[in-house]
């Protein structure tokens, strides 16, 4: 986050707590962790938070999952946006991802390719 210029951390339905352990990995970017916000669902998210673009990043498509470039997805965001609005990027649980009640609450899915051996972001 702190890389990518990020300036606040949302976790819903969160599985885990954020321990002190988790803040030390975070080298120089403990901040995030420190000043996170939590809701329990979706709905609380939207009753709490300005209005905003939605984007689900994901490295899978499938049949019921259409997966666009983010670059096209930001494109189009741009031409229909003729104000400032907040950009969600939205990660699922490292295992297994957004399941698809969780893409009903986005605006695109967009495919964030992983180069590499790794087919992870580690975001656990």
């Amino acid at each position: 986050m702190a890389n990518l210029g990020a300036k606040q951390l949302i976790l819903i339905d969160p599985q885990c707590t954020i321990t002190s352990k988790a803040k030390q990995a975070a080298a120089g970017a403990q901040r995030p962790l420190q000043e996170h916000i939590k809701y329990k669902t979706w709905d609380e998210f939207y009753k709490n938070e300005p209005e905003g673009f939605r984007i689900a990043l994901t490295r899978r498509g499938g049949k019921k999952r259409r997966v666009i470039p983010l670059d096209e997805a930001l494109r189009a965001i741009k031409k229909k946006c003729k104000r400032s609005k907040r950009l969600y990027l939205i990660f699922g649980p490292e295992a297994d991802g957004l399941d698809s009640d969780d893409l009903h609450y986005v605006h695109k899915c967009c495919h964030l390719p992983v180069y590499g051996d790794f087919a992870s972001y580690n975001l656990g």
